[in-house]
């Protein structure tokens, strides 16, 4: 014969299944939150709360019901002994970027200084470099932005420093060929490469 069942569940509410036909059986399960047991809940990756969760059944027997809750139990205990360990990272590159009032260098620069792992900031330049800086230096972490200012002030620049960043260069001209602007890139970058091995040898540059 064809049977036909039914089922509803909700919190604090009562479980009810039946069928129809030749066996006629009556269920009920409640499900009641409290003090017994501890289970933690997540939300996200932060844990939210502690919710206690016991459980009573009429289909359960008395050692059935002691097994679960001893479960129950053992999970919890597990949970509390476990630890977590939570890695920050923390500000210790001091970083400079040669050419850093440049239209590559400005936004660059800005980049870097909202890294955490740096905790200084070199920024150099022939020219215009001091207001980069001051804009830059408005952003809320913790690296201390720098200006250095023409060749003078290179050998400063790069005191300590533990990465080099060289944006710098003129762009293409009218009429200036690809072997012309190499020619005029390719001596500033010479320069600054060799102040970077006499100041900072050790230093990661690219």
């Amino acid at each position: 014969m064809e049977a036909i069942s039914t089922a509803s569940f909700s919190v604090g509410s009562t479980l009810s299944s039946g069928s129809t036909g030749r066996i006629s059986q009556t269920r009920a399960l409640n499900v009641n939150f409290n003090t017994n047991n501890q289970l933690m809940c997540f939300n996200g990756l932060k844990a939210s709360s502690y919710s206690k969760c016991g459980s009573r059944s009429s289909f359960l027997d008395g050692e059935n019901s002691s097994l679960l809750k001893d479960s129950y139990n053992c999970n919890a205990q597990i949970q509390r002994q476990r630890s977590y360990n939570i890695v920050l990272p923390q500000a210790s590159y001091k970083v400079a970027i040669l050419g850093a009032a440049g239209g590559i260098g400005q936004p660059l620069s800005l980049l870097v200084k909202m890294s955490p792992l740096v905790s200084a900031l070199n920024l150099y330049d022939i020219a215009n470099v001091k207001g980069v800086a001051a804009d830059i230096s408005h952003c809320n972490t913790p690296s201390k932005v720098s200006d250095f200012t023409g060749e003078a002030e290179l050998a400063e620049c790069l005191k300590g420093v533990n990465v080099v960043v060289i944006p710098a260069g003129v762009p293409r001209k009218p009429n200036m060929t690809r072997a012309d602007l190499f020619n005029i890139n390719v001596n500033i970058v010479k320069t600054l490469v060799e102040a970077v091995a006499d100041n900072c040898p050790d230093a990661f540059c690219c």
